[in-house]
């Protein structure tokens, strides 16, 4: 239990950091925003680039971990909305939004520093897979659902056409790609270039981190409680779940293991929020439960990583 602390104090005392700045007249909205693009468009980049191109540790990665992820994704994805519909009585565009949030994890400002403290370099193979497909799967489905939701056949057509345009012009996937075709080439990378990256790469953990916490400073806990708990509760302790079983199904290698299950155990990605935002839909209840998870998942990481490290 102490080595998992190790783990998690760094990186959610990084996280706490990023909220309590914010909260300062020290760093201002438009600060938050700033170092927001610095992280999105600049370091993570940078990482996933290096684990991609250079990094021997970031090579292969076996595709299974897609198949265990994804599938344990969806099918909370499907459940989500099959709650929203039976237990609360939402309307399609909601359950679309409810379905997102508990499906899609932060895998991109907290799950790269996570997995790389707890598991070093080597984990950067299977989820740099997880991350490039992430957004992909998960953003099309929910802009599916609530379009459809939504009634024009003509909005969906424009709603898919501007999903497709933020995935091709996405930094991160971006990022993900470039490496992988560079590596293809076998060319080295001039000692410069990869100078460069290391030292853009060697600011993404704790820079994401810090970020998350700021960003995190402008959401709060709203109405709908009980609904908030069923959606935090399902994303951090159901997802892991479902990952795990399918992992162990698939026989995937024991880090490849980890890092599905840990994947699937982090909080919800901001991104869900912003497509509640996006639409106009469940927002209050979509910011509360970006909130609750990031609370309750220090608990819940650290029981999900004190397992494996067993």
């Amino acid at each position: 239990m102490a080595s998992v602390l190790t783990i998690l104090l760094p990186v959610f005392g990084l996280i706490a950091l990023g909220y309590g700045m914010a909260c300062t007249r020290l760093f201002t909205r438009e600060g938050v925003r700033g170092f927001g693009n610095f992280v999105y468009y600049l370091a993570l980049p940078a990482l996933l680039f290096r684990g991609a191109a250079i990094d021997q540790a970031g090579a292969g990665g076996d595709p299974r971990v897609l198949a265990a992820y994804f599938l344990g994704a969806v099918a909370l994805f499907a459940l989500g909305m099959l709650i929203g519909r039976w237990r609360f009585g939402l309307d399609l565009k909601a359950q679309g939004v409810l379905a997102i949030n508990v499906s899609f994890g932060n895998t991109v400002q907290l799950g790269l520093p996570l997995m790389l403290a707890a598991f070093g370099p080597a984990a950067l193979a299977p989820m740099t897979l997880i991350i490039a497909l992430h957004s992909m799967v998960l953003l099309t489905l929910a802009t599916l659902v609530i379009e459809l939701g939504r009634g024009g056949s003509g909005e969906l057509g424009r709603s898919l056409h501007a999903t497709a345009r933020a995935l091709l012009t996405n930094p991160i996937i971006g990022a993900i790609v470039l490496g992988f075709c560079w590596r293809s080439t076998g060319w080295p990378l001039p000692r410069a270039i990869v100078d460069f990256v290391e030292l853009l790469a060697a600011a993404a953990s704790p820079s994401a981190l810090f970020a998350l916490g700021a960003a995190l400073a402008q959401f709060r806990l709203g109405s709908g409680a009980g609904e908030t708990v069923v959606i935090v509760a399902l994303k951090l302790l159901l997802q892991p779940t479902v990952v795990w079983l399918l992992g162990r199904a698939l026989g995937l290698a024991p880090l490849d293991l980890a890092v599905a299950t840990v994947a699937a155990a982090l909080p919800i990605g901001l991104n869900a929020f912003i497509v509640a935002q996006r639409y106009g839909v469940y927002v209050d209840r979509s910011a509360g439960a970006v909130v609750l998870s990031n609370i309750v998942s220090v608990a819940t990481l650290a029981a999900v990583l004190a397992a494996f490290a067993g």
